[in-house]
Protein backbone atom coordinates (compact mmCIF):
# COMPACT_ATOMS: atom_id res chain seq x y z
CA UNK A 1 0.00 0.00 0.00
CA UNK A 2 2.32 2.58 0.69
CA UNK A 3 4.54 2.28 -2.60
CA UNK A 4 1.13 2.42 -4.30
CA UNK A 5 0.59 5.55 -2.39
CA UNK A 6 4.54 6.79 -3.48
CA UNK A 7 3.26 5.85 -7.04
CA UNK A 8 0.87 8.48 -6.87
CA UNK A 9 2.84 10.93 -5.60
CA UNK A 10 1.37 11.23 -1.80
CA UNK A 11 4.61 12.32 0.07
CA UNK A 12 3.09 12.27 3.21
CA UNK A 13 0.50 9.69 4.76
CA UNK A 14 -1.46 9.87 8.70
CA UNK A 15 -3.03 6.79 10.18
CA UNK A 16 -5.54 7.56 12.52
CA UNK A 17 -6.75 4.60 14.53
CA UNK A 18 -8.09 3.50 18.19
CA UNK A 19 -5.29 3.32 20.45
CA UNK A 20 -6.04 0.10 21.45
CA UNK A 21 -5.85 -1.58 17.85
CA UNK A 22 -2.95 -3.93 17.81
CA UNK A 23 -3.13 -4.64 13.80
CA UNK A 24 -2.19 -1.26 12.89
CA UNK A 25 0.39 -0.95 15.99
CA UNK A 26 2.17 -3.78 13.93
CA UNK A 27 1.21 -2.58 10.15
CA UNK A 28 2.48 0.61 11.25
CA UNK A 29 5.73 -0.58 13.23
CA UNK A 30 6.60 -3.16 9.78
CA UNK A 31 6.15 -0.09 7.21
CA UNK A 32 7.09 3.11 8.97
CA UNK A 33 9.31 2.56 11.75
CA UNK A 34 10.34 6.23 13.16
CA UNK A 35 6.38 7.44 12.65
CA UNK A 36 5.41 10.00 14.29
CA UNK A 37 2.61 9.30 17.14
CA UNK A 38 0.28 11.73 18.88
CA UNK A 39 -1.90 10.47 20.85
CA UNK A 40 -5.16 11.97 22.04
CA UNK A 41 -7.01 9.78 24.44
CA UNK A 42 -8.19 6.79 23.07
CA UNK A 43 -7.48 7.32 19.36
CA UNK A 44 -3.90 7.73 17.96
CA UNK A 45 -2.45 9.38 14.92
CA UNK A 46 0.22 8.03 13.14
CA UNK A 47 1.91 10.07 10.47
CA UNK A 48 5.08 9.29 8.24
CA UNK A 49 6.50 10.58 4.91
CA UNK A 50 6.75 7.81 1.95
CA UNK A 51 9.92 6.27 0.94
CA UNK A 52 11.07 8.84 -1.41
CA UNK A 53 13.01 6.41 -3.31
CA UNK A 54 10.02 4.81 -4.76
CA UNK A 55 8.58 8.10 -5.92
CA UNK A 56 8.49 7.63 -10.03
CA UNK A 57 10.45 10.12 -11.85
CA UNK A 58 7.59 10.03 -14.94
CA UNK A 59 4.30 8.76 -15.05
CA UNK A 60 3.52 5.82 -13.80
CA UNK A 61 3.36 3.24 -16.92
CA UNK A 62 0.16 1.54 -17.90
CA UNK A 63 -0.24 -2.15 -19.01
CA UNK A 64 -2.76 -3.04 -21.21
CA UNK A 65 -3.84 -6.50 -21.89
CA UNK A 66 -5.25 -7.77 -24.63
CA UNK A 67 -8.98 -9.37 -24.25
CA UNK A 68 -10.46 -11.70 -27.02
CA UNK A 69 -14.25 -12.05 -26.89
CA UNK A 70 -15.42 -15.39 -28.47
CA UNK A 71 -19.27 -14.73 -29.32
Amino acid sequence: MITDLAARRVEQVEVFASATNEAVIRMVARQAPGAVRERDGATVTYSFPTPAGQLPVGPPSVAMEVRRVVA
